[in-house]
């Protein structure tokens, strides 16, 4: 813990991190090394490896141009790689490697359509049990692959029945959600939907139109795909003590039969302080049972014969 105080302070001195809030500085230096090298050691900077360096303590040469930098300059605030070729140190010094794949998302410009005064479904969606495994890195990852879209009211957004390719998020406005007919919920800013069909492989399984003028965010099938893998799922090879859940189309199969189109509706009637292993044949089919159990604060896993399947 001390180390990674110690870290995040260092991150805070220099230029590109400086007017990060702490927590992002935090997360940068989960990202970061600081390291000790020797005199006339040589760094050359890799096109393949996406690195920033800082010199924390003392005095380095710079190539092309043989700039001398000491860790007091004002220029020592800036990177050393990726700006110049190669580094030779003069002295000893102390460089703070930053990996910039983690976390080179915090240096971007924000993300353009989160207007401040409209924060409350970004507060809302971070903290969603969606979202909560991630923690601020995965945040913001997920955020700049998000795109911007208005609707009128009246407008519908997905359709019950046709193939789905984006997951929606609510920004401003306010949307129902019909099944077979039927009005059977209402959603606002920080909700989200289109997750069944893009888990499962299933076509929409309820139409989503707009009530009122709304702001929406969209992110496609690959985004909402490495946020599925970002989030995990836990999967155990035999049920164990684990109530065994079938939410396949056949009743006669194994365990407690709960087929995942009836699966939201009926979800109150599983006891909360169960432990709960899925199986449905289709992978898709399982994997979206585990993800919206586990949505809903319950301990889900999936086995794992039906991991073995593909989608």
């Amino acid at each position: 813990m001390g180390q990674s105080v110690c870290v995040a302070h260092l991150v805070s001195k220099f230029d590109p991190f400086r007017t990060l809030k702490a927590a992002d500085q935090a997360a940068i230096a989960r990202c970061s090394q600081v390291v000790t090298l020797p005199a006339n050691r040589r760094l050359k900077r890799r096109a393949n490896r996406q690195t920033s360096v800082y010199l924390v303590r003392g005095e380095v040469c710079c190539m092309p141009g043989d700039q001398r930098v000491r860790a007091s300059d004002p220029r020592a605030r800036q990177p050393l790689f990726p700006e110049f070729s190669a580094v030779r140190t003069d002295s000893s010094v102390q460089v703070l490697f930053v990996d910039l794949d983690s976390c080179d998302f915090l240096l971007a410009p924000p993300v353009a359509d989160v207007e401040p005064q409209n924060e409350l479904w970004l507060d809302r969606f971070t903290q969603s049990t969606l979202m909560q495994p991630l923690g601020p890195v995965g945040w913001q990852s997920v955020l700049r692959s998000l795109t911007g879209l208005t609707f009128e009211a009246g407008i519908t957004v997905v359709e019950q029945g046709c193939p789905g390719d984006e997951f929606y998020i609510i920004a401003s406005g306010k949307l129902a959600v019909w099944q077979d007919g039927v009005r059977v919920a209402s959603l606002g800013p920080g909700d989200f939907f289109g997750e069944d069909a893009l888990i499962s492989g299933l076509v929409r399984n309820a139409t989503v139109v707009t009530e009122q003028p709304s702001d929406l965010r969209r992110l496609n099938r690959s985004g909402f795909a490495r946020l599925v893998q970002a989030v995990g799922t836990t999967v155990v090879a035999t049920q164990g003590a684990r109530v065994l859940l079938n939410v396949s189309e056949n009743p006669a199969a194994e365990g407690r039969w709960l087929p995942l189109e009836r699966l939201r509706r009926v979800v109150t009637e599983l006891p909360r302080d169960q432990a709960y292993a899925v199986t449905g044949g289709a992978f898709g089919r399982a994997l979206l049972a585990v993800f919206v159990l586990r949505q809903l604060g319950f301990d889900a896993a999936l086995l794992e014969e039906s991991a073995a399947h593909s989608l």
